[in-house]
């Protein structure tokens, strides 16, 4: 696997003196400390965002998981439609939790979780085809499904979905089986998740650092939903110049990218407005976060404008519109970190 160091901007400002937000020379803004309204607002975006959306993929992960020990017990259309249904909340609802993990930044035993929930784009194990010698073959399953690739989203979607050319999923026990031990593993570590944020204040106490570690976040998260998401399957970046293809798309089998792709840039905009948004105005960085807003809402509002899947046609007028909204965001991201003073991490974009 190469790792390619992507260098967007490390912007640090250095402002000798004066101004509402000028840079002491080692903390984020000059305060000295968090401020009581930034405190409220950092509870509010932990209770209303972190707490709310964790707990809520907790309980999703759960439901998928009885509907699945229901395919179990009768791989019958109903019942694999149930779990089809589930699945892709599930997926969706990660999509959410994902696009702001702070956790990473909080706690060092929070960082690799994400990879043992979704290999999108990392590795190079053709997950269909390794899941197809599986099912094919008759060793006991746990030993078969030890990578974290083969008990992924990824992996739970084609086991669900099948390739999309199929009129419908051959529903067999093994395979249903191997449903479960992929349910049982993104559960344990979606409820992980959920009881760090909600046991612990890790990302109030840590104060103007919170702020810092969101907006990194969500720089990473808008380039990868930019380059990985859109761009790849649409022939855009540099790896795939001119080569659309939608088997590139994150959820291609189901044919939820694009339900995926607003997930992310709806739990964007709700860090923004339950109280990023109120930060940077409190920090004279109003303008750069407004603006961040309304783009955002324009992004799901052109994903909300797609007719047809973009399954069907990866590189239409409209993906490009989407893609070029999605980069202004990424440059307003950096707009507004600079504005707050914070040094942009630099982005490693893992791919194969």
């Amino acid at each position: 696997m190469k790792k390619t160091l992507v260098w967007l901007f490390v912007a640090m400002i250095y402002s000798g003196c004066g101004g509402d937000n000028a840079h002491d020379g080692e903390n984020g803004l000059i305060s000295g400390g968090s401020s009581d309204s930034t405190v409220v607002l950092l509870q509010q975006i932990e209770d209303a965002v972190l707490v709310a959306q964790s707990s809520s993929l907790a309980i999703t992960a759960a439901s998928t998981k009885a509907a699945i020990v229901a395919l179990q017990d009768e791989q019958s259309v109903e019942e694999l439609g149930s779990a089809q249904s589930l699945a892709t909340t599930l997926f969706e609802t990660w999509k959410g939790v994902e696009a702001h993990y702070v956790a990473k930044g909080l706690d060092d035993a929070m960082i690799d979780i994400p990879a043992q929930i979704d290999v999108f784009n990392i590795g190079n194990i053709d997950i269909p085809t390794r899941l197809d010698e599986i099912f094919a073959g008759s060793s006991p399953l746990e030993g078969q499904l030890y990578q974290s690739a083969t008990r992924s989203m990824s992996a739970l979607e084609y086991t669900l979905f099948g390739n999309q050319e199929m009129s419908d999923v051959n529903m067999t026990q093994r395979r249903a089986d191997a449903a479960k031990i992929m349910i049982d593993h993104i559960e344990g570590h979606v409820t992980t998740i959920a009881e760090f944020y909600s046991e612990g204040s890790a990302f109030v106490d840590a104060g103007e650092d919170a702020v810092g570690i969101m907006i990194n976040q969500m720089i990473d998260s808008t380039y990868k939903l930019k380059e990985w998401r859109i761009g790849d399957p649409a022939g855009y970046t540099l790896k795939y110049r001119d080569d659309p293809d939608a088997e590139h798309l994150e959820y291609y089998h189901s044919i939820r990218s694009l339900q995926a792709m607003r997930a992310i840039l709806s739990a964007q905009e709700s860090v923004m407005l339950q109280g990023l948004q109120g930060i940077a105005a409190n920090n004279s960085a109003s303008s750069e976060a407004d603006a961040l807003v309304i783009l955002i809402k324009d992004a799901i509002a052109q994903i909300d404008s797609f007719s047809t899947p973009i399954e069907e046609s990866p590189a239409s007028s409209k993906t490009l519109g989407l893609y070029n909204t999605i980069d202004t965001i990424q440059t307003s991201y950096t707009a507004l970190i600079n504005a707050l003073n914070f040094t942009q991490d630099i982005i490693e974009a893992d791919g194969d």
